[in-house]
């Protein structure tokens, strides 16, 4: 009974080891080289994109959000095999961490990366991501590394008396007085400009 247990570790252990090799590399010019922004990211309420988010949220908000970073479920020899950084505006790395091996994603908090525990209007701009995922292949470790970038809008929640509220998620309001409709969408607009557009249907 322990040869035969022996036996199966030792089978199980090279099937592990002929899916680690079996990856192909992407014989095309890396995304990185070529200037393209992939890394996956997903939050503020959008869904799972390649590359690019937006978050819009307001002055004094607590940061208590997350974001998800999304990397390939990959055998590797270190800890973790996908690691991520977060930059400021001025793109200085302000936080870092790791997708935890078995999964493909692991949620970051807004506070962890802007140091601060509430948005604020100095938040504004673009924040940089940084993914790099560490695999092996029959020549042995390799390092692949995809960019991504987030934009952040920090609105003010008042000035000069009057508070502010986005309306880009609030299909009926009483201050829209432009409205029409466009390729399957509806647009409504508010004569300080505050928008709405509803969801594309299907033609």
């Amino acid at each position: 009974m322990a040869r035969l247990l022996i036996n199966l570790s030792c089978l199980f252990f090279l099937i592990a080891c002929a899916s680690c090799n079996s990856i192909k590399p992407d014989d095309a010019l890396a995304a990185v080289d070529a200037g393209d922004f992939t890394a996956l990211v997903e939050g503020c309420g959008n869904q799972l994109v390649s590359g690019y988010t937006y978050c819009r949220m307001t002055e004094g908000e607590a940061a208590n959000k997350k974001l998800w970073v999304v990397g390939p479920n990959t055998s590797c020899d270190r800890d973790a095999c996908v690691y991520y950084k977060f930059l400021d505006n001025r793109g200085e790395v302000v936080h870092g961490g790791s997708i935890p091996k078995g999964k493909e994603r692991a949620p970051v908090l807004w506070a962890d990366i802007l140091g601060n525990p509430t948005f604020e209007i100095n938040h504004n701009g673009f924040w940089g991501l940084i993914i790099e995922v560490f695999w092996n292949d029959k020549e042995g470790e390799r390092k692949s590394v995809a960019h991504g970038e987030i934009r952040m809008r920090v609105h003010r929640a008042s000035l000069n008396g009057k508070s502010y509220k986005p309306l880009a998620n609030v299909k009926d309001d009483a201050n829209f007085v432009w409205e029409y409709d466009k390729d399957g969408v509806t647009v409504k607009m508010t004569t300080g400009m505050r928008t709405y557009v509803s969801k594309k249907r299907p033609q």
